[in-house]
Parts: C-alpha cells; structure tokens; sequence
C-alpha cells in the first residue's frame, strides 16, 4: 500500500491515474464531476491507522441522531475525501429521508463511539441540500451545497476551478479535531474543605460566576440529609474512592467530617487549577504553612482546634473521575 502521509486514503494498486482538469469550456451539458467517486467498489482503500467511518452514526450539535454515513466521495487526483453521504433515515429532525452530501471539513469523529458528529449544522441546512445520486455529482450540486454551508450565493465555475477545496470545510484536519483534542481532556476531581456551610456556597457562587456548571459542582454539609454515621461512611467511601493512599484519604475525612466538602468534577489540569483557587481563595485553606507546600503533603496529626489544625491543607486536585454512585450531593 501507498501511505499518503496525511492523506485519508491510499492507492490499493499501482497505477496511472489521468489528472482530470475542469476548464472554464465546461458546458451545462457537462458539468458532472467525474473527479469525485465513491470510496465503495473504487481502487482506493482507508490508509493504514484511520478509521472508515462509513456506517459511523451521524449526530447534530446537541446529539441527536441524524442518520449514518452510507458512502465516502474522495477526488482522485488528489486522493482526499471531498465529502460524506449521509442517509437522513429515520432522523431525529423529522426531515425527509433521503441521501445527501455533507463536506467533510463539515464533520468531527468520536472515534472511542464510533459517531460523526456535525457540531456546525443546521436542520434548515440539511432540509436545503439537494438530493445525492450515485456517482453523479455536478458542478451545479457542489456549488449549491458549498453555498448552502456558507450562507452565500452559488459560486461561479471560475470559483471552482479557483482553489475550490481551498475551503476549510474541505479540510480533511478537521475530521480529527475532536480525537486530537482528546488525550488534553483528562478527568479530574477537586476538592475543597471548608469549616462551614456558609463558606462553602460563597466559593460554590464564585464557582458559578467563574464558568464552571452546576452539574460539575458537588457539596455535602455535615448534618444535611444524612445520620451521623451515614455522613461518616459516605465521606470514607468518596476519598478513600479519590485516594490510593490511605493516609491521605484518612486526612481528609476526618477534615470533611468536621466540616463542608465542595467538589469540582473538571475534564483539564488548567480548568482544575481554576478551580483550586477560587476553593482556597474563598476559605478552603485558613493559611499556608511554609513548611509544607500546598496540595503536596499532609501535616502531622495536630491537636483538635489548634493553630497547626487550622493550617492543614484542605484542598487537592485528583487525576481521577468519581462515580455518580460515590459523588459527595446534598444539594447547591
């Protein structure tokens, strides 16, 4: 196989293949794009490492279901994908079922689901597309769709030959904008201890005010909702979940126990240092100990209500996701 470096698809067999041009001669009578066939039945084959989404389920902005891919449209010359087929069957905006192309600059892959998803598109532009037939695409139906996606009028055939594809919904890249994305998006837990309620939701407003939603936002009030002893075993369970050391997981028990928990469920080590400091700058830590950094040890035992207790360390950023079931919520 030929690997085409960046290219979506490489040549199965050696061959010549002829580089069609379009000119500006091309009549009406001629304006079908013999440049673009399907990816089924066709010599070319998925480079090696990616993945073929045709038969992927196709999903709008807010996930809603809109069909699948049913057929790639790549140009031979240049051996990239030009645009999905997608098969509007069955979908959820209750438009008329029927093939249409999406260009693939258009969509985003979700390969952990196998989904494409279409986060820019609307129903109105879907309702406007004309209609796909099999391997007979025009020069007509490509400005059209090209027109519709833009919100402009149909471009000239002298656009067309002018760097058509030049457009970033042609970018092949953005296919996998989502998937690059991907490994920067790691789950993290951030937790506060606070020595009241009240302190608690005043960090829990400035949360708010900071972007952070309130289904991300958990908090547990001692007394509130629980027996004493259900508190207790619902704390030990979060952290010792959170933590693998049992000594810190310990710590901070017996911290919550005393007092409030907020917890900040965030998907970046940058959104959960946001997090961090508006916990402690609202009262989740009284006061820095010099002689130990914050969010990296744990003070020794200090006595109940002393100065030493007062300076514990009362908030830390976890590289781990909480299961719904052991989530600290008794209401914001």
């Amino acid at each position: 196989m030929v690997d085409l470096a960046r290219n979506y698809l490489a040549y199965s067999r050696l061959v010549t293949l002829p580089f069609l041009k379009i000119t500006m001669e091309t009549n009406d009578e001629n304006l079908r794009s013999n440049h673009l066939q399907e990816l089924g039945g066709s010599d070319f084959e998925i480079v090696d490492g990616q993945p073929n989404i045709k038969g992927w389920e196709v999903l709008g902005p807010e996930g809603q279901d809109l069909g699948e891919v049913s057929e790639l449209l790549f140009d031979e010359s240049s051996r990239k994908v030009r645009y999905l087929v997608l098969d509007l069957a069955e979908n959820e905006w209750n438009l008329e079922g029927r093939d249409v192309l999406i260009p693939i600059g258009l969509a985003e892959i979700d390969v952990e689901r196998d989904e494409v998803i279409l986060p820019l598109v609307t129903p109105e532009q879907l309702a406007a597309l004309p209609d796909y037939s099999r391997n007979n695409v025009s020069l007509e139906t490509e400005m059209n769709v090209r027109s519709i996606f833009m919100n402009a009028d149909p471009v000239s055939s002298a656009s067309f030959q002018d760097n058509f594809y030049g457009h970033e919904h042609f970018d092949e890249e953005r296919l996998y904008s989502r998937r690059k994305a991907a490994p920067m998006s790691t789950p993290h837990t951030v937790i506060g201890v606070f020595e009241n309620g009240f302190t608690a939701q005043t960090a829990i407003q400035k949360l708010k005010n900071s972007g952070f939603l309130d289904e991300n936002i958990d908090v547990s009030v001692r007394g509130t909702h629980h027996t004493e002893s259900e508190y207790l075993n619902r704390l030990s369970g979060f952290f010792g979940t959170l933590f693998d050391d049992h000594d810190e997981a310990a710590h901070f028990s017996k911290l919550a126990a005393e007092g409030s928990v907020v917890t900040v469920h965030t998907q970046s080590i940058s959104e959960s240092e946001v997090a961090m400091r508006v916990l402690e700058d609202y009262g989740a830590q009284v006061d820095e100990d010099p002689e130990i950094p914050a969010g990296t040890a744990i003070n020794p035992e200090p006595e109940e209500g002393s100065e030493a207790f007062r300076k514990q360390i009362r908030t830390r950023i976890v590289e781990r996701q909480v299961e719904n079931s052991k989530r600290l919520r008794t209401g914001i």
